[in-house]
């Protein structure tokens, strides 16, 4: 019988975990930190007093969307011609 097999079964275990509890702490403890820092909570403040939404983001501002906007609307044309 191998006895490697149940080591390395929880080296990935253990792998998961960790990465889960650093991903865990990050988000519940360092990004929260961050946010209370004086420049991030004044820029929050702004944010809110224009009302914009910091996590929208619309494919319009991507670079990459130009070409398939363009193709888009190459064939939006193309069928109202028909």
């Amino acid at each position: 019988m191998n006895s490697a097999a149940p080591l390395k079964q929880s080296r990935g275990g253990l792998a998961l975990l960790t990465s889960g509890l650093a991903i865990g702490l990050v988000w519940l403890v360092v990004l929260p930190w961050l946010s209370s820092l004086p420049s991030q909570s004044a820029y929050i403040d702004w944010l809110r007093a224009k009302r914009i939404d910091p996590s929208a983001r619309y494919y319009t501002e991507v670079e990459a969307m130009e070409p398939i906007l363009q193709r888009l609307n190459e064939q939006t044309r193309a069928s109202r011609a028909k």
